[in-house]
């Protein structure tokens, strides 16, 4: 009986150590090492270029980034210029900036569309030559650098 226990015992600490490697194994897996990283930026009055005053890429703007499937013009709705009121694609993600408008996001590698809350609606920064949506490549081991300019209460 003695002997069964000790089997028991032994067994049941085997389990819970091979799960617990387990789970370190997975949890070294999704830790990325890829994604985007920039900051968010609010130009407001004129931005004409003029001579001796040095390019300013405005305020910083905290805000959330949204992450969507890589998204075309036509599965959008209500599109204003760069404002957009509503993407049809799956959401991803979504990740709120710090106080200076600052983010890293950590993602797969894989295409994204990206763009940042503004005023109860979605900012995007470009639209693609194939019409595609702020579309960001992520590639594995590297973050790429995405700055974004909302310049909708800006004239040039």
């Amino acid at each position: 009986m003695h002997c069964q226990r000790l089997v028991s015992f032994f067994l049941i600490i085997s389990i819970f150590t091979m799960t617990s490697c387990a789970s370190l194994k997975y949890q070294t897996k999704v830790s990325l090492s890829q994604g985007i990283v920039g900051q968010v930026f609010e130009q407001k009055g004129n931005k004409m270029p003029q001579v001796g005053k040095a390019f300013s890429k405005g305020n910083p703007f905290p805000t959330t980034i949204y992450v969507f499937e890589p998204t075309n013009i036509s599965q959008v709705q209500k599109i204003e210029g760069n404002i957009i009121k509503n993407i049809t694609t799956r959401l991803v993600a979504n990740y709120q900036t710090d106080d200076l408008g600052k983010f890293k996001i950590k993602l797969t590698p894989g295409k994204y569309t990206v763009v940042v809350g503004y005023e109860g609606a979605y900012f995007t920064p470009y639209f693609s030559t194939q019409n595609e949506l702020s579309l960001i490549h992520v590639v594995a081991n590297e973050f790429t650098n995405l700055d974004v300019i909302i310049n909708v209460k800006a004239s040039y």
